[in-house]
């Protein structure tokens, strides 16, 4: 009897090792990644390497590049100084698992030297259509510099890029004769033949009597980012 004893307490004290080592396992799946700090290489727009921010944050969220996406009324701003080096950044972002959809947030702030990946949090479900933060990222990057300039006598020392998918937030600029500039990753162009994203631009500059504060002339710009075809 006591060596019957002895093995079923082996026995018992093996099945409770197993039983902690599979809760900890569903523990550890099931636990959100926690927000992350990644590098770049410049803060000169120009220089943006969209497919590595891609690949990083795909990494992160554990899905490929093609599944991360911008929901259908996303957060999408950025901040851009006067020599169009990038100040801030928020972008929405989305994925599916095969348990739940989460979503997070793309992060550029000034003190950072990289982008940051907040935590994600489960939403109720994917938006049926939606563009990704690559596209995002080019128009961001192939932005015509010499071009916005011309539209200022004076030059502002900050811009602010605005994006929404339904442009529900950003109709009102659609109902004023505001100048636009159509581009791709090739330059300024006269038309477009494809799909594109819209932008829209407003300059501000700083108040020297206070740093801290900045003000607009009321100028708006309209961006248009023309999408490249697939296979291009």
């Amino acid at each position: 009897m006591p060596k019957i004893k002895k093995i079923m307490v082996h026995v018992y004290i093996s099945l409770c090792i197993i039983f902690v080592i599979a809760i900890m396992g569903l523990l550890l799946m099931g636990a959100p990644r926690r927000a992350t700090v990644f590098s770049m290489p410049s803060d000169n727009i120009s220089e943006l390497q969209p497919n590595e921010i891609m690949r990083q944050i795909a990494n992160f969220a554990g899905v490929t590049e093609s599944e991360i996406i911008i929901p259908e009324a996303p957060i999408a701003q950025f901040s851009i100084w006067g020599d169009f080096t990038l100040n801030s950044a928020t972008v929405s972002l989305q994925w599916e698992t095969r348990r739940n959809v989460l979503a997070n947030q793309f992060r550029i702030a000034p003190s950072d030297e990289g982008f940051f990946l907040t935590s994600p949090q489960q939403v109720l479900s994917t938006p049926p259509f939606a563009h990704q933060i690559e596209d995002i990222l080019y128009a961001i990057k192939y932005l015509p510099h010499e071009h916005i300039r011309r539209f200022f006598d004076n030059p502002p020392d900050r811009y602010g890029i605005l994006y929404n998918l339904n442009f529900a937030a950003l109709r009102w600029v659609s109902d004023h004769d505001f100048p636009r500039i159509l581009y791709n990753r090739s330059g300024v162009v006269d038309e477009f033949t494809g799909d594109y994203l819209r932008f829209v631009l407003l300059p501000s500059y700083r108040c020297y009597e206070n740093p801290n504060s900045w003000r607009g002339d009321g100028t708006v710009i309209i961006l248009y980012f023309e999408l490249e075809l697939d296979g291009m």
